[in-house]
Order: structure tokens, then sequence, then C-alpha cells
């Protein structure tokens, strides 16, 4: 067996380290593949976690994936009770990352955990290099790239370390001016260095290594300089930012950047013993230079005190990554990088509440009182099997992250909360897609008392049919926030609580329009209940008046003067500059969105139509 094959063996046979030690759940076991069906062996097969604030997220890491693939590609996993739904992801070098929806305990009547096949699909790639107009190497450019007409989410959703998108790459050009973008997904792609300099738009292959890729800057900047103390001395290992590039000086505080962008920029230069210097520069086209002076760095003395005014020894006392302890006496002093702004300074003590305070400058030294922690305990009423029904608190108390809580209900449904920071919390009960929330003061020292009530719940059953009455095997039915799976004929069962539902279908993966209906519940079962589906017409064509490589960011048909159930639908386009949406017959307006450019279309879709094929048409630039 050769030293790679020993190694994966190795890791396949390693526990689920990644999995969250909660109550056991089910055991789902899969397949991973390449497009060809081999099986691919050393996938990591991660279980994103239900919730990871910013302290955990190392230590998910570090403690490695829930598994990881054998020689035939398989692999098994543990699912966590608790949650009611999860995206299982699963990566390898060098392909996107694969995922597999797994359902929980929120989707009644889900199948069976496995086994299931999750193919990985290879990466394509761009690599190149960027120098400026004599040929000479522009070394800490960042440059990146986006897949034309995706656009890229706003929030940033922690998850495990598989390079999700597949869609946008970024990169810090080496030395010698190099970078690599990968893993993408096929497609139209421009890249860009910083803000000075972009590529024409290139076609990626499923798959595909482009290589050589290059981009000149004809009219960049350079900047040289050193990076020094209030003292003079040198400042080595500082992390210097002009704009979209940066660098790290040398050893005598040197440093030399040769891709920054000429005309007013902000420079930024930091290293972790000092402070943090903000400026506003202006840079000629060509040499520049500027030399930089840290701030010394801020220095905050303080004591941490017990509720009965005692010394409180050992206590963390922490502002971002810098910490340190309280001596015997309950002093501290922490040394932090002075950025001349606001930072929020913790304490944080065995047996004690957490304690927060805003600082600025180097203040003077600061006296924390910190206070008995309180509790909340009670019962979940109101449901059949109330064990592991999850209790979460979160509180606002803190400004720069709220603090949370977690417990999971017993067979008879008690549960505790302790060691409460005193003060407002949200507490929230969950089970099945069912939840109550509550309000709660927690008073320093005591216990408080809080049950949730869940009311009496009804069944609410029936099918889903086509446009003719033909029984519809879809997936899944939604009824607010309880989802259930559809049998193979159609029919479906929730038990919901009272109150008005319009139900969702989702068939073959996405969801269908059907007639208008609402299901209203009111103290009795709501039985032979029928959601009627409705032929969509799928209207497709071209996308015409755009250069190689523009992308419509977004397809949206809205249809004229009927109710907003039916009202809009949200269309695809391709690489190739077609595009596709599913409507309904009637009257609609459908418009296209390349950046600022608009183009719309208006199109009558007769009744009985299956197909229509319809241009969309940008005004000639």
């Amino acid at each position: 067996m050769t030293h790679l094959a020993l190694l994966v063996a190795a890791l396949a046979t390693l526990p689920a380290l990644g999995a969250s030690p909660t109550q056991p759940g089910r055991v789902m076991t899969g397949t991973a593949v390449d497009p060809q069906g081999r099986p691919v062996a050393g996938a990591a097969v991660w279980l994103p976690p239900y919730d990871l604030r910013d302290e955990d997220s190392v230590a998910y890491v570090q403690a490695g994936p829930a598994a990881v693939t054998g020689l035939d590609g398989r692999f098994t996993v543990t699912l966590p009770a608790e949650m009611e739904g999860i995206e299982i992801e699963v990566c390898a070098p060098g392909s996107l990352m694969g995922q597999i929806e797994a359902a929980g305990s929120g989707i009644s009547g889900a199948a069976a955990a496995g086994p299931v096949t999750v193919v990985l699909r290879p990466g394509a790639r761009i690599s190149g290099q960027v120098i400026d107009a004599t040929g000479a190497p522009v070394a800490g450019l960042i440059v990146g790239t986006k897949l034309a007409g995706r656009v890229l989410p706003d929030a940033i959703i922690r998850s495990s370390p598989c390079l999700h998108s597949g869609i946008d790459a970024a990169n810090v050009t080496d030395r010698e001016g190099r970078f690599t973008l990968a893993p993408l997904e096929p497609g139209w792609y421009t890249v860009r260095g910083g803000y000075i300099v972009e590529s024409a738009p290139v076609r990626l292959a499923p798959g595909q290594a482009l290589a050589g890729l290059r981009l000149i800057v004809e009219h960049g900047a350079q900047v040289a300089g050193r990076v020094t103390a209030r003292d003079g001395s040198p400042v080595p290992r500082a992390t210097v930012s002009f704009g979209a590039s940066s660098t790290t000086t040398d050893a005598a505080g040197r440093y030399r950047l040769t891709g920054a962008t000429a005309g007013p920029t902000s420079v930024q230069a930091a290293e972790g013993r000092h402070g943090i210097l903000y400026r506003q520069v202006e840079l000629a086209a060509g040499e520049n230079r500027f030399d930089l002076t840290l701030p010394d760095p801020t220095v905050i003395r303080g004591r941490v005190l017990q509720p009965d005014g005692g010394p409180a020894a050992g206590a963390t006392v922490a502002v971002r990554s810098a910490h340190t302890a309280t001596a015997a006496d309950g002093t501290f002093r922490l040394t932090i990088p002075n950025c001349d702004c606001e930072e929020t300074l913790t304490v944080h003590a065995a047996g004690l509440a957490p304690a927060e305070t805003t600082v600025k400058g180097e203040p003077a030294p600061l006296e924390i009182r910190l206070a008995r922690p309180g509790a909340v305990a009670g019962r979940v009423l109101g449901l059949h099997a109330p064990a592991g029904t999850r209790i979460t608190a979160e509180s606002f108390l803190f400004t720069r992250e709220p603090l949370e809580a977690e417990a999971v209900a017993d067979a008879a449904g008690r549960f505790r909360l302790p060691a409460l920071a005193p003060g407002p919390w949200v507490l929230t009960a969950q089970q099945g897609g069912r939840q109550k929330v509550a309000n709660v003061a927690v008073t320093p020292g005591q216990e408080s008392a809080l049950d949730f009530t869940f009311p009496p719940t009804h069944r609410v059953s029936g099918w889903v049919v086509d446009v003719d009455g033909r029984s519809v095997a879809c997936d899944a039915v939604g009824l607010d926030r309880i989802k259930v799976a559809c049998r193979a004929d159609g029919t479906f069962a929730a038990e919901v609580e009272d109150g008005s539902y319009d139900p969702l279908v989702n068939v073959g993966g996405r969801g269908w329009f059907h007639e208008p209906l609402t299901i209203d519940v009111a103290g009795a079962p709501a039985e032979r209940v029928e959601i009627r589906l409705l032929a969509a017409v799928t209207v497709a064509g071209r996308i015409v008046g755009l250069k190689a490589g523009e992308i419509p960011d977004s397809i949206q048909a809205e249809r004229i003067g009927e109710a907003y159930v039916l009202k809009s639908s949200q269309g695809t386009a391709d690489q190739d500059g077609g595009y596709r949406l599913e409507i309904l017959p009637g009257d609609w307006e459908i418009e296209a969105r390349v950046g600022k450019k608009i183009a719309h279309t208006r199109l009558h879709i007769p009744d009985g139509a299956t197909r229509i094929e319809a241009d969309i048409a940008f005004a000639a630039q």
C-alpha cells in the first residue's frame, strides 16, 4: 500500500472529532465520487455547527472534520439529534464543495439518513502574474475575480473550512507578482488587481486550468519607506497597506510596494506590540516615499473586585485578542495596540457574571466590580414529548457581541440555565419547527422561574395534485415554520397550532405555483385539504445587447394587476447569454439588470401555453 493510501486509510478511521458532543442522532452513510463515478478518497466531511460564536470557531476547526472518506470514498457521520436540518459539507483539494441536505427532526417523515452520494466536481483555476510597465513584478497586490452575473451575499456566515463559494476567489501576489484563483465554477470571469488593473473577460470550462494570465499596471505608483516606533527604533514585521496593496517590513523596518494606485488613498500600518496608524495620502505616479511612525501601545491598568468588594484573583481581562489575568490583589495591566478608538474591555471570572466597559486611549486606573450570576429554570409544557427541546438564551447587555447560553429539556420538560449575567434576557424554546419566546429579568444570586407552554395542535392533512387533479409526489409542504415531507402519492399530514397558513409546496428541489389557498385552523383538525398546483409556463430566450462576459445580475418577472401570491418570479441567466424563468398565464413585465443597466420587456402569456420564446434586449451602447 502506498504512503498516500496508508494516510487516507488512517484518516478514515479517525473518530468524528468535529461533531458536537450532543445527544446521539441518526447515523448517515455516504460516498464521495467524482463526475465519472469514481470514489474520492481523503475528502473532508464537515457538520457545520448550529450556532458558532467567534471564540468557538478556532476550536471547531482544530477539532477536525466529522469524517474523512476512505479509499472507497465512503464515510459515516452521526447527525446531531437537536438539529432540525443540516447541510453537510464535503470538500477535497482542487474540487468544488459538495453539499448534502440532511433532514432532522424539523422535517416530519424524512427519509432514512443514507446511503447518499455526493459528487465532487473539479474546480477551474486561473493563474498568472501582475507586472508594471517596465516588466517588474508587482508584489502584495490583492487580486480577485467573480463569476459574471452572480451577486455575493452581504452576510458572512460562519461554517466549515471548505472553500464555499466557487463563484469568487481572491489572492495576494507573491514576490514574483504571481497569483492563483481557485476553485471556480465554469463561466465568465474578469480578473481585477486592486483598483488599478483588470483583465478582459475570460471563459472557463469545467475544471479548466487557465495559466499565464498577465495583468500590466500601466500607471501605478511605487511606495517605499521605513516604519519606526516613537523612539525611532525600527519596527520589523509590521504590515503596511496602501489601498489594496500590502507588504511587511524587514528587520530594519523598511518596506516597498509596487502595486499601489496613484491618487488619493488610505495607508495603514500596524504591528501587534505597537499602535495602529491610519492616514490619507496622495500618491504620485511613479516613486513615492513615506516614512511612518507607529504610536506607542496603550496600557490599561485597573482592579477587579468580587461582589463583596474583595479582590477577584485570576479573572480574565481582555480587549479583542489581547488578554491577561488579575493578580492576587485583583490588579491587572493590559497592553493593546493604540488605535485612537473606543475599545470594549471584558472581564470573566469563574462563578461570577461577566462584565464589560468601554475604554478609549489610556484611561485612568479602572475599578470593575463583578456581580453574582443568576439563573433561570422551568419546564416545557404542552408537548407530547418535551425531551430534547432546545432552550436558548440571549442577552444584549454587551456591545461587542450578545451573551448566549443554551440548555436542553429532559423527559419531564425540565431545564435550567445557570450562570447568567444579571439583566434582561430573551429565551426561546424550539422543537420540531415550533417555538415560543419569552423575556425574563435575571437577578444577581437568584433563580428566576419560567415555564414555556405550547398550545395544543391540530392535524392538517390532505394531498397535492396537478392541474388535472392527479397526485404529485412533491418533496415537502411548508406551513409557516412546520415543514413536512410528502408521501409518494402526494399526501401529507402535519400538526400545527391554531392560525391561518398559506402553504408552500416544494417539487423537484424548488417552490411551485399553486392555486391561492389559506388553511384556517381553529380548535379542530383541517382534513382533506387539496393543494392544486398550477401549470407553469417556461419563458426562455437570449439576452442581447451585452458585451462578452456581461451576464445579468438578476432576472425578475412581475405579474401586472394580479394578487401578490402569484405576482412575481425569479429567473436565471446562464453563462451563454440565455435566460429562463417559470411564470403563469397572464400579463407580465420582465426586467434584467447588469450593474446599473436595465432592460424591460412585456409579455402576454396565453392560457394553455407551455413554453414562450422571448429575447430581452439592452439598449445599444
